[in-house]
């Protein structure tokens, strides 16, 4: 399902290299603060915001996870915003989403200035890769180290998740990581943060091959 989202936001990349002669996404150097990495939200009540994070794979097409648009009730939000400035938000559409895998498609008429490509090595041929979430107070990554293969059973505002076969790391990712890339050394998308086990030191990935 993510190669079928991939799909859907590169034909928005044929159509502009087609039509405008601009680039699609190429392997490059990904560092914390990335434009192409996002922090997400939506408003859960007059104090809180429910906060995630997502990243460009075309012009106008966002990869996050399915829980970050999703609330305690088990309802998917239409809308999420991204403080792109001080006082300005672009609104993102939540377009598509697939609870089985944990991963959601958004919108943006707002275009993105750089986007990730999707590898294709496995998480196993990569052997480790690098978490960077799109909290801007936060802007640091995470080293990942490839543990293998395995069920995973996580919950996200009252709402259960089970991946198979997800892709596990050894290391620690956060809240607000939920939806962001773990990528290759060549700055390619290999999977996307889903969960992580602070005590055990193991993170929970959604593989780019599903």
């Amino acid at each position: 399902m993510f190669k079928k989202f991939a799909a859907i936001a590169l034909t928005a990349v044929v159509w502009l290299v087609s039509f405008s002669g601009a680039s699609p996404g190429t392997a490059r150097a990904v560092a914390p603060g990335d434009p192409s990495i996002i922090r997400v939200e939506y408003k859960v009540s007059a104090f809180t915001n429910a906060v995630g994070t997502a990243f460009a794979v075309g012009p106008h097409d966002w990869v996050t996870a399915a829980h970050v648009v999703t609330t305690d009730d088990g309802k998917q939000v239409s809308r999420v915003a991204h403080l792109s400035g001080l006082f300005s938000a672009d609104v993102l559409e939540v377009v598509a989403v697939d609870k089985a895998n944990d991963l959601a498609l958004l919108h943006s008429d707002a275009a993105a200035p750089e986007w990730l490509p999707l590898a294709r090595e496995s998480a196993e041929q990569a052997g480790y890769g690098i978490g960077y979430p799109g909290n801007p107070f936060r802007p640091t990554s995470a080293r990942l180290a490839f543990a293998g293969r395995g069920e995973s059973h996580y919950e996200s505002h009252y709402n259960e998740y089970v991946l198979k076969p997800a892709a596990l790391y050894t290391g620690t990712t956060y809240g607000g990581d939920s939806g962001g890339p773990i990528v290759n050394d060549a700055g390619e998308v290999i999977g996307v943060m889903t969960a992580c086990s602070a005590s055990a030191n193991l993170s929970t990935a959604v593989p780019v091959e599903t």
